[in-house]
């Protein structure tokens, strides 16, 4: 499968792993995008043509994705590119989460016979932390009660144009 990204070539896509509540649904704010959260995300994703993957928890229902694609949609993004799978929960979230988004990668991987080499995942667990080595430089954690912010954008655009963590 080939994709032309914004620099007009055909390489895979680069790929945004996005949890939801905590990056873009404030801890002390349950229920409501933060505006700010989505200024940001937009900033990523029109700087980098990146495709959302939802990691989150909203993945189990299509009201939630539904919801999700809502909000892309109205900052002119596009929707969700798809989801990653559903795996049994091991002894964390956030270890599982890991596994879900490496289960991804090695399934895109098998089924178009090409490697994801920019991605990034945004999440308020820290996936670092029990990520394998596959996560240095690809990680960005947010504070559930800010989101994603100015410098969190920086960071994730740099890591998604291949520039570094």
């Amino acid at each position: 499968m080939n994709y032309c990204i914004q620099d007009g070539t055909n390489t895979p896509p680069k790929i945004l792993f996005l949890d939801v509540d905590g990056v873009l649904i404030l801890f002390n704010n349950r229920g409501v995008f933060s505006k700010e959260a989505l200024k940001q995300l937009k900033r990523v994703l029109q700087l980098t043509g990146a495709k959302v993957v939802l990691s989150s928890n909203w993945k189990r229902t299509q009201e939630s994705i539904e919801k999700l694609n809502k909000e892309l949609l109205d900052m002119g993004a596009e929707t969700v590119f798809g989801t990653t799978p559903e795996l049994d929960y091991e002894t964390s979230i956030s270890s599982s989460r890991v596994k879900e988004i490496e289960k991804w990668l090695d399934d895109y991987e098998t089924k178009n016979g090409e490697k994801i080499v920019y991605w990034a995942a945004v999440d308020d667990l820290d996936l670092g932390k029990v990520g394998s080595e596959r996560f240095i430089d690809h990680f960005v954690i947010t504070h559930r009660e800010k989101g994603i912010t100015p410098e969190k954008a920086e960071k994730l655009v740099l890591i998604l144009n291949g520039m570094g963590n």
